[in-house]
């Protein structure tokens, strides 16, 4: 029976793509084994079994790659640098937890914020207008008019809302 290196690498297109938003990278070494789809994300992850055969828990293969390369499985989120989930690179990866994810997410503008949100209320525009309006009119009055509370009208007045992009 082959090893889990073995089975693992023979798996892996180490000709992929190079990132786009970071060339020096260099490329993506690619799963092309098992893939496993979300509606809710761009990508694939890569799956396989660790103890191999049709039995027994799947692992993420970039998560297999990290336990090859350091002989434990994290405790931490593995996460690419290179933003391709199907990358088993061991330089493209590093640990973090979920809020180092979010905000690496934030940072790459992988994720929609703000009016670009299917989750939005207000447009940019609509957030400059309550802003300049401040103090100069009662907050329930403004909420109405922007089919908003009026707790979202004060923060937004305070700045503790912040627009991404």
């Amino acid at each position: 029976m082959k090893t889990l290196a073995e089975r693992f690498w023979f798996r892996v297109n180490k000709s992929g793509p190079v990132p786009e938003h970071k060339p020096e990278l260099g490329p993506c070494w690619v799963w092309t084994g098992t893939l496993h789809r979300t509606k809710h994300e761009k990508g694939a992850r890569g799956r396989l079994r660790p103890s191999g055969g049709r039995k027994g828990k799947r692992e993420f293969a970039y998560r297999v790659a990290w336990f090859l390369e350091h002989g434990a499985y994290p405790e931490l989120l593995v996460l690419h640098r290179c933003d391709n989930p199907e990358c088993v690179r061991i330089d493209h990866l590093f640990l973090g937890t979920h809020q180092d994810n979010m905000r690496d997410m934030a940072q790459k503008r992988r994720a929609a914020f703000g009016e670009d949100s299917g989750n939005a209320k207000l447009t940019r525009q609509q957030v400059a207008e309550i802003r300049a309006i401040g103090d100069r009119e009662p907050r329930n009055k403004v909420a109405e008019r922007y089919g908003i509370s009026g707790r979202h009208v004060l923060g937004i007045i305070r700045g503790e809302w912040r627009l991404h992009g």
